[in-house]
């Protein structure tokens, strides 16, 4: 149909605008292509539905000039109605402007059909021209009979046309077979719609797409490939691509077949069901590399079939790895009795012994755990430590630990907490740890959170006694979280030995002599075009210093803890303290000089119980507060400790110098920044959203942003501290508990300040602390970079204006500044979308400049990971040990400048030496009481 004889386009002519000329349709694109350019999409999209051109002329300046813009989608439907079939034709054959686009629409114009049977060739290079792009929507153009030119066209060697729409266009049984045979001559062709044709049988009309189908699942295959070879983390992705059951072996399989390595699977938001996740199953069960996959998002999610899949990627996990540290094993999968069934096999399969096995945060219930006990005990012989906590394993689940704990030979710490076990479940492991009070090496036991009243632990006290008496005292239990008397719990404690392994020396050796894996140059240059393509694109509160500093952290900590990255599960909270020194040149101004990587803290009750404890060394020995920001300072000061120690026996430092008073500063060409993945814990991350933000212009001075104590939002938060007790009913920011003024969690065993509060003192005493503040001038932050949930007015409140008083300048107020760049996509993400989407697990890293690799430990017990609880680099004890070895060697110097400066304090101990420095003690004072 032709002319005004279709009443629809009779009416639609009737309410267009006047047909547009060259000059008008040109101008126009280049109105649509500001449009486009000022809204948040990455590229440039052009719509002229609605308007008409009135010739081929104006049909090729608008194509030329969308070229000229870069367009990669130009949308003419309904707007070539006015254009002479030839001319259209002509115009598209010939202006030669469609190469770069990526989608065309041409829907609702037949006129680009309306031409003689005869003139084949015409059609031909019409045909020959569109194939370039590579979406293309033809609905409503009535090309049936004409089919035949597009397969030709996608014959030839320019053809690049992935998808092809054909809705409603009149096709018959001859163009299906046209279009299967398009398919057949080139497999980019992977998608074809031809829905409301009649006269398309549903036979042909499935062969066609079955057809188009395995171009399709081609082309994955390929993607995937290319993306594993271009990121080398042996992740293959095919996330949210409409992957259904029918393709998991034509594009998981036949990838497997080509011997590609998949370590890790990504299959999140699809189409896959049970069956589906059977049909993975099968395909991991044949590829023993692949130790993860990635599931949520499907039909088949969360059902015992995808537990099956998560519980073979676990069993893949168990035969390729060593197994040596519980965090590291199979955590966080969500498997359920189904997959902790596969596991168990597994267990039994491996011929080597593993030495530690975690399988916490699974879902598990009684019948999973019986088998993973029974397993354990049968073929592992030298298992340490085993970790179940964070399931559901209750009485039943209780009595095979209590087996484990009493028959095994090997067996130092079990991980039984929050499991629901009730006193029948404590009893029972009691009575274990009294039927083998010589035999057993258990020297750590964890119950916590586990519903136990005073009769399990009366019961677990007498057993407890009987290893004391025998000679073989626990050295630790944990019995927070249950339904017990203080003064019953106090007993259970006081039955352990609390000796735990202090070797300084090691811990600080083993990270210095460590082998490490730097960022390599290519890395540093990768990192610099990535800052360089977020700041094209920043808004308000952004930088370009801002996004290097974030891009080179992240690629930091992608080098230094690769493992990490790669495994990691949900949004890991990533900080990290960068140098830059002005006088060098990008970007070998910047060094990143300490990493952090962690969201856990030692509970409450726990910490409060450690610093009752009459050793001061065992308060010292835990890492409290592992929250990633914390981490990353500690490995500064660690980093700060060594540059004095520098500086004092050879005269040389990379970032530190003498002074005019007699101390030490950072070189005046030196300033500190940091930078976090997300906002702050505490204030900074929680309440409304404030209205104040900065427009930087990098070609200013960075000095003149201002920092104006705004005007208090309602619903900003004060000072807090994390976990939750009594105080937890005051509202405040999640994960912490408000209280009405930072004082009260000062020097408080058990209690420690939100991240955001801590900033705030780094900022008005300086990150360096008390112990170097004898030696160091205030080490400032010149700036703090934030990722996600940044607001400036909710930061600049929280980290920093907040704790000002009248008469503090503007200088001493850092940059407060916002990157896009993303730390935390480096691994699979959580395949439950469960718990661990809050933050990166248990497992918490700190590294610093001149170390070799990341030193990891648990965050919530603040000791070392595998079993062994020997100190964490990050805690005090390593601190104090780097600080009374700089006082050692500056007075083994008598000429030292620094010499006047050591404090004389008994006992000579770390508290003491803290008071000492006065001039730091009165500002924190200022600051948290006055």
């Amino acid at each position: 149909m032709t002319g005004d004889a279709d009443p629809v386009r009779r009416r639609a002519r009737q309410k267009t605008k006047p047909p547009l000329d060259a000059s008008q349709a040109s101008a126009l694109v280049r109105a649509r292509e500001s449009a486009s350019q000022a809204s948040s999409e990455a590229s440039v999209r052009i719509s002229l539905r609605g308007a008409t051109l009135r010739d081929g002329d104006a049909l090729i300046a608008v194509l030329d000039a969308a070229k000229e813009s870069r367009a990669k989608t130009l949308n003419l439907s309904g707007a070539l109605r006015s254009i002479p079939g030839a001319d259209l034709r002509r115009a598209l054959a010939t202006s030669g402007a469609l190469e770069g686009l990526e989608e065309l629409s041409l829907a609702e114009t037949p006129e680009l059909a309306e031409t003689p049977r005869s003139d084949d060739d015409e059609m031909r290079d019409v045909f020959e021209a569109l194939v370039t792009v590579k979406g293309l929507n033809l609905m409503r153009c009535g090309i049936g009979g004409r089919v035949w030119a597009l397969e030709r066209a996608m014959g030839t060697k320019t053809a690049t046309c992935r998808s092809v729409n054909l809705r409603d266009n009149g096709l018959d049984a001859d163009d299906a077979r046209a279009l299967i045979r398009a398919c057949e001559a080139n497999e980019a062709l992977e998608s074809i719609v031809m829905t409301n044709n009649p006269e398309v049988s549903v036979e042909m009309a499935t062969a066609v797409r079955e057809r188009s189908r395995i171009n399709w699942q081609r082309a994955r295959r390929m993607e995937a490939a290319r993306g594993m070879e271009v990121r080398k983390d042996g992740v293959a992705s095919f996330r949210k691509i409409g992957l259904t059951d029918d393709d998991v072996r034509a594009c998981i399989g036949a990838l497997l077949d080509d011997g590609v390595v998949i370590e890790r699977l990504d299959v999140r938001d699809n189409a896959l069901s049970e069956v589906g996740m059977e049909l993975l199953r099968h395909e991991l069960e044949r590829s023993p590399p692949t130790t993860s996959v990635n599931a949520s998002g499907n039909p088949g999610f969360a059902t015992d079939s995808f537990r099956r899949l998560a519980g073979q990627a676990a069993a893949n996990f168990i035969h390729v790895d060593r197994c040596d540290e519980a965090l590291k094993s199979v955590s966080d999968r969500h498997v359920g009795d189904e997959g902790a069934l596969v596991i168990a096999n597994a267990l039994r399969e491996r011929r080597e012994s593993v030495r530690a096995f975690g399988a916490h945060h699974n879902s598990i219930g009684a019948r999973g755990c019986v088998e993973l006990a029974n397993a354990l005990l049968e073929n592992h012989r030298s298992l340490r430590e085993f970790a179940v906590y964070a399931n559901d394993i209750g009485v039943d689940g209780a009595k095979a630990l209590a087996r484990l704990v009493e028959v095994h030979g090997a067996l130092e710490v079990l991980d039984s907490g929050g499991n629901g076990i009730g006193d029948d479940g404590c009893v029972a492991i009691a009575e274990a740890i009294s039927r083998s009070v010589n035999a057993s090496r258990l020297i750590e036991l964890h119950l916590d959170h586990n519903s136990i009243s005073n009769i399990g632990a009366r019961a677990l006290l007498s057993a407890l006694r009987e290893r004391q008496a025998a000679g073989n005292p626990l050295r630790t239990l944990w019995i927070n979280g249950n339904q017990i008397d203080d003064t019953l719990a106090r007993e259970l404690t006081e039955c352990c030995s609390g000796t735990y392994v202090h070797d300084v020396e090691g811990v600080i050796n083993r990270a210095m002599n460590s082998r490490g894996s730097a960022p390599t140059e290519e890395m540093i240059l990768v990192a610099e075009r990535e800052a360089a393509a977020a700041s094209r694109m920043r808004g308000s509160d952004s930088s370009t210093l801002a996004n290097r500093i974030a891009a080179r952290v992240g690629a930091e900590y992608r080098s230094r803890c690769s493992a990490h990255a790669a495994a990691t599960r949900g949004t890991a909270v990533i900080a990290g303290i960068v140098a830059q020194n002005v006088n060098e040149n990008e970007p070998r101004d910047l060094t990143v000089l300490s990493l952090g990587v962690g969201t856990k803290f030692v509970p409450g009750d726990v910490a409060a119980a450690i610093g009752n404890r009459a050793d001061a060394s065992l308060w010292d020995a835990h890492v409290h507060d592992s929250h990633a920001e914390v981490l990353a300072r500690r490995g500064l000061l660690r980093l700060l400790y060594r540059e004095l120690e520098s500086l004092v026996r050879a005269g040389e430092s990379t970032f530190l110098e003498h002074n005019a008073t007699g101390t030490v500063a950072l070189k005046r060409d030196v300033t500190i920044h940091l930078y976090v993945s997300t906002a702050p814990c505490g204030a900074a991350s929680a309440g409304p959203k404030g209205v104040v933000s900065h427009d930087w212009n990098d070609h200013d001075a960075r000095d003149l942003q201002t920092h104006v104590t705004p005007e208090i939002e309602q619903g900003w938060f004060g000072p807090s501290y994390k976990g939750n007790d009594d105080d937890s009913l005051i509202e405040g920011p999640p994960g912490c508990v408000l209280i009405s003024h930072a004082s009260r969690a000062i020097g408080v065993a058990g209690k420690s300040l939100s991240c955001s509060d801590k900033i705030a003192r780094w900022h008005a005493v300086g990150v360096q602390g008390a112990l170097l503040s004898h030696f160091v001038e205030p080490v400032r932050l010149k700036s703090v970079v934030i990722g996600r949930k940044f607001d400036f007015s909710r930061c600049t409140f929280a980290t920093c204006c907040r704790g000002r008083r009248r008469g503090d300048g503007p200088r001493s107020h850092p940059w407060m500044m916002h990157s896009t760049i993303k730390l935390e996509c480096g691994g699979v993400e959580s395949s439950s979308g469960g718990r661990e989407l809050a933050g990166d697990g248990d497992e918490s890293i700190s590294w610093a400049f001149g170390e070799g690799d990341a030193s990891a430990h648990d965050g919530r017990t603040g000791t070392s990971l595998g079993g062994a609880s020997a100190i964490s680099i990050c805690s005090r004890i390593v601190l104090w040990h780097q600080f009374s070895s700089l006082v050692e060697t500056i007075r083994q110097r008598p000429d030292c400048a620094l010499k006047d400066k050591v404090p004389t304090v008994e006992p000579w101990s770390y508290d003491q030496a803290k008071r000492a420095a006065s001039t730091y003690a009165a500002a924190r004072r200022a600051l948290y009481f006055d």
